[in-house]
């Protein structure tokens, strides 16, 4: 749930199911919801957007201290009639107990208002605990 600053208040909701039907791998379907009580132009703020997506995860460990996963989902958006898709690949590596770095690129194709776009995406990350 979102209350903003300027008025506007509105919620995502977001529910995945899935199973594992190959060891490291799982599928599911995904519901997705954003809805706000107005359109604003500083950001975006759907009014009754809805998509149904089917997505999948596979994860392995090449190595002890390495883990990747990749992954996507292809879904439908009955409002405007427009197919959405996301593809990404993750990486995570601990080249000791106390230090994680992680990478993260992705690719997505979705709808916003009245287009679609697409986009890639990439994360880098490094974590360091004291503990």
């Amino acid at each position: 749930y979102y209350d903003i600053s300027d008025g506007n208040f509105g919620n995502d909701l977001q529910f995945r199911f899935g199973k594992s039907f190959v060891e490291n791998a799982f599928f599911g379907y995904e519901y997705f919801f954003s809805d706000y009580a107005f359109v604003s132009s500083y950001y975006y703020s759907p009014q009754e957007f809805a998509s149904h997506s089917l997505w999948g995860e596979y994860s392995w460990s090449p190595e002890k201290d390495l883990k990747t996963k990749v992954g996507g989902k292809i879904g439908y958006v009955p409002k405007v009639d427009f197919v959405i898709s996301e593809l990404f690949g993750e990486v995570n590596y601990n080249p000791f107990s106390s230090l994680k770095l992680t990478a993260r690129l992705g690719y997505s194709n979705s709808y916003r208002y009245d287009s679609n776009y697409q986009s890639i995406s990439a994360l880098f990350s490094i974590f360091w605990s004291i503990y």
